[in-house]
C-alpha cells in the first residue's frame, strides 16, 4: 500500500474492540460534528446505536466530522467525510480494524475530468459496482451537482471525476447510488426546493 497515514489515534473511551453481530453497519456524526455514531441493523429496517463516541476527530487538521459514509476493504474498515467548512475540496478518511484503534489518511485533492475548478465537497459516501469502488461526492456550491470517482485503495487516490446528470434535478445533493435488477438508482435531495424534497431516480 502507499497510504499516507498522517495519525494514528486510539479510542481511548473504548478499551475494547467494538464486537457487532449485525450484518451491516452505518455511522452518522454527532450534534456537536466532532463524534462519529456506529449502529447496526439485521434487516435494513431497524438500527441499533451500538456506540455514540466510536471515533473523536483529531483535533488541528479539521475540527468538523459531517456526513460520514462506511465501506470494508479487506481487514479495514473505511469511513469517508465531509470536514465541515474548512478545506472542503479535500477528501477526508480514516480507517480501522476494531473501532477502537484509527488511522487519519491523507487528504485527497479532487480534481475533474473535465478540467472545471475544484468541488466544494459534502456529504460523500461509497458506491460498488463491477468490482470497482466509488466514492460520490456531492456539491451544494460552485459547481452544484454530484459527482463520482474511482477510489484505488492501493494508491488511495480518486480517479478524476465526472458529473452525474440528473434531468430535472441540477442542484441536488446528499445522493445515494445503488444498482439493481439491471438499473441503476439514484436516491437524491434537490437543493433548490427546502422542504418535500427527496427523490428516487432511475
Amino acid at each position: 500500500e502507499n497510504v499516507k497515514i498522517i495519525a494514528k489515534k486510539e479510542n481511548k473511551e473504548n478499551s475494547e474492540p467494538i464486537k457487532t453481530m449485525y450484518r451491516y453497519l452505518m455511522v452518522s456524526f454527532g450534534y456537536d460534528a466532532e463524534r462519529l455514531s456506529l449502529l447496526g441493523s439485521d434487516d435494513l429496517e431497524t438500527f441499533y446505536l451500538i456506540n455514540k463516541n466510536a471515533y473523536n476527530m483529531t483535533k488541528g487538521r479539521t475540527n468538523r466530522f459531517r456526513d460520514p459514509a462506511i465501506t470494508q476493504i479487506g481487514k479495514y474498515y473505511y469511513i469517508v467525510y465531509s470536514d465541515g467548512f474548512t478545506d472542503s475540496t479535500k477528501l477526508y478518511m480514516c480507517r480501522t480494524v476494531n473501532f477502537v484503534d484509527y488511522e487519519e489518511l491523507e487528504p485527497i485533492d479532487i480534481t475533474n475530468a473535465d478540467g472545471s475548478e475544484s468541488i466544494v465537497i459534502w456529504a460523500p459516501c461509497w458506491f460498488r459496482h463491477d468490482g470497482k469502488l466509488y466514492v460520490i461526492l456531492n456539491s451544494d456550491s460552485g459547481l452544484r451537482g454530484t459527482w463520482y470517482g474511482e477510489y484505488d485503495y492501493i494508491t488511495h487516490t480518486v480517479s478524476p471525476t465526472s458529473k452525474f446528470n440528473f434531468k430535472d434535478y441540477p442542484q441536488t445533493i446528499d445522493v445515494h447510488i445503488y444498482y439493481e435488477n439491471n438499473y441503476f438508482y439514484a436516491v437524491v435531495k434537490d437543493e433548490s426546493k427546502r422542504y418535500d424534497s427527496l427523490h428516487i431516480l432511475k
